[in-house]
């Protein structure tokens, strides 16, 4: 199985188009709505407050809405929420275009829109598995992440050239058409999907079967829990990057775009060549390497700042910042392909619903607790301790054993031959 084996699956070809689309129209629509809620209100606080506002439906209604999605045709979900996305941010275009669209007006169009990808998001992972078989996971996971992170980069900038160009009104445009096209897409789309016994249940119970099958499952629990761990190794390092550059680096905001790209450059590549490296390294192994060096990276970012010539503070600084961005890159997506094995496939809405909201939840909690810290104590300092806590942590996940319960059943046999299946 590769890369080129998927020119011969054309249902799995244009759901990928239809999540790329997606990718590329939420990037620009983050970074539009960013400008135009600082253009309507003129406060910082207001764009820090819709920025806040975007994160509650993914945490709060994607469990609700991955049971009952699971109920639904996934197809028309997909279909439903991409139109219903076109048309708020055309409503967006058209009450600016009157000169009526006021911050609060705003607010609440783009969590409407933040819900309708509340909805959209267990809907999509419920198709993907339909699409493509077991031993396909890592290649098609693999293209989803890697594709989803290139569409990301290029709707940041994008969107800035649009606004610069054709002003908030093509940027809209813009930003609409990607979710019209990405339901147009989707159409076609021929899906298998039983739905007779689940149409019997209540929406109740079935929201209740998947926080059972959650709790019952140890594997799935500690995929989960290792996702959020995952956000929150990036957490840190997101909240405090501004002020490290800033304040601690004396550098100025051509830093911070060189880290930026080095970080997501690996993750671009940590993404693509995880179906590769997951064929040949074990999986504890893989883990365990990737936490040692998510924490040692922080303890880099705290090192640069006794480093006062540039020759070396920034090779050493951007290659660090690479290899971060790779092993977020290939964990992202080797826990994406475990949770997706981990859950029978008429779960997978209302599991992955439930899994991304506990994962999500992982990021205001951390931030929370930097922010309290930041007060206390300076940033290398606690970029020392965050990178210190992230290697105590992998080494009690490794000593108690915890990274070796990923193992399927019938590989822990043969342990030493073990490898990511």
């Amino acid at each position: 199985m590769n890369f080129t084996d998927f020119r011969k699956n054309t249902s799995f070809g244009k759901f990928l188009c239809s999540f790329l689309l997606n990718r590329l129209g939420d990037s620009v629509d983050v970074l539009t709505m960013s400008w135009l809620i600082y253009l309507l209100s003129g406060s910082a606080a207001v764009s820090a407050l819709a920025m806040g506002i975007n994160y509650i439906p993914s945490i709060v209604i994607q469990p609700l809405a991955g049971a009952w999605v699971e109920r639904m045709h996934k197809k028309k979900v997909l279909i439903l929420m991409d139109l219903g996305r076109f048309l708020l941010v055309m409503l967006i275009l058209a009450l600016y275009l009157g000169k009526v669209l006021a911050p609060y007006m705003l607010l609440c169009i783009t969590f409407a829109v933040s819900t309708l990808e509340a909805f959209r998001s267990p809907a999509t992972n419920g198709v993907l598995p339909r699409l493509l078989k077991e031993e396909e996971y890592e290649y098609g996971t693999s293209m989803l992440q890697g594709g989803g992170r290139i569409m990301e980069l290029a709707g940041t900038g994008l969107a800035g050239v649009l606004i610069a160009w054709l002003g908030i009104y093509g940027a809209l445009l813009v930003d609409a058409s990607c979710f019209l096209i990405a339901a147009l897409l989707i159409l076609p789309l021929g899906l298998q999907e039983e739905l007779q016994s689940q149409q019997a249940e209540s929406y109740g119970k079935t929201l209740k079967e998947g926080i059972s099958f959650l709790r019952d499952s140890r594997r799935l629990l500690l995929l989960v829990l290792l996702c959020g761990l995952l956000n929150a190794m990036l957490t840190p390092m997101q909240a405090l990057q501004s002020a490290l550059v800033k304040d601690i680096y004396q550098k100025g905001g051509e830093t911070l775009s060189f880290m930026s790209a080095a970080l997501s450059g690996g993750m671009l590549l940590g993404a693509f060549l995880y179906p590769f490296l997951a064929k040949r390294v074990a999986i504890d192994k893989a883990l365990l390497l990737c936490g040692i060096l998510n924490g040692g990276f922080y303890l880099v970012l705290a090192g640069c700042a006794l480093i006062s010539q540039n020759i070396f503070f920034y090779p050493i600084l951007g290659f660090s910042s690479l290899v971060f961005g790779v092993s977020i890159g290939f964990l992202n997506t080797a826990l994406a392909v475990m949770i997706m094995k981990a859950i029978p496939i008429h779960y997978m809405s209302r599991e992955t619903g439930l899994a991304n909201a506990l994962c999500l939840a992982a990021v205001p909690a951390t931030s929370f607790l930097v922010s309290a810290a930041a007060r206390l104590v300076k940033v290398p300092a606690l970029l020392t301790a965050s990178g210190i806590l992230f290697l105590l942590i992998m080494a009690v996940l490794k000593v108690s054993g915890k990274l070796n319960e990923l193992l399927p059943d019938d590989s822990k046999a043969g342990r030493n031959e073990e490898k990511w299946n």
